[in-house]
């Protein structure tokens, strides 16, 4: 799941973002991923790369979206995805309609009112 977004170019073509893989490890991935959410989970092809200053990070040749399914991840990605969504809004949302959010929100975007 990516937990932020360290840099994005001005054009959305590349972007560094910080995030957990499968077993709860902080990754770090570069690419074509400006268009990427906090909150999203991903599954990317790529290769491993060591920067000497930097360290490891995942140079992401390709990858697939999901929305959040976590709660935890629904909220965040509100937040960062959503103008007008602050973190507090986000976690209400989340709170009322639960495992459903975005699921209800596609089908009646008045249960946001």
């Amino acid at each position: 799941m990516i937990q932020a977004v360290a840099y994005s170019s001005t054009d959305g073509t590349f972007a560094i973002l910080r995030g957990l893989d499968p077993d709860g490890n902080r990754v770090s991935l570069k690419g074509p991923l400006g268009h990427v959410h906090v909150g999203e989970t991903l599954d990317c092809s790529g290769e491993w790369k060591h920067h000497t200053e930097h360290g490891w990070s995942f140079q992401v040749e390709h990858a697939t979206i999901s929305q959040p399914h976590t709660l935890v991840g629904m909220v965040a990605y509100l937040e960062s995805a959503v103008r007008g969504i602050g973190p507090v809004f986000a976690q209400a949302i989340v709170d009322t309609l639960g495992e459903r959010t975005f699921e209800m929100i596609d089908e009646d975007p008045k249960v946001l009112y």
